[in-house]
């Protein structure tokens, strides 16, 4: 999916940082948030604060539209 990049090393071998541990903690939570991974990647895949936040409303109002359905 393209949600983690770790280091490659000696032929298919991965090396995974720090960073890469943070990013498998957003991802979880994104999860947990009932975020698919295609959300998750277009969230990661900005730096521009401004569009994580327009994932994460959009995201919000969703859930407010089931929660009212339900």
């Amino acid at each position: 999916m393209g949600l983690l990049t770790p280091v490659r090393i000696g032929g298919e071998r991965r090396r995974y940082g720090p960073d890469d541990l943070y990013r498998v903690a957003v991802i979880l939570r994104a999860k947990e948030a009932g975020f698919g991974l295609d959300g998750i990647r277009e969230m990661i895949a900005t730096s521009d604060p401004a569009v994580r936040r327009t994932h994460l409303l959009r995201r919000r109002a969703e859930l407010a539209q089931r929660i009212a359905e339900a």
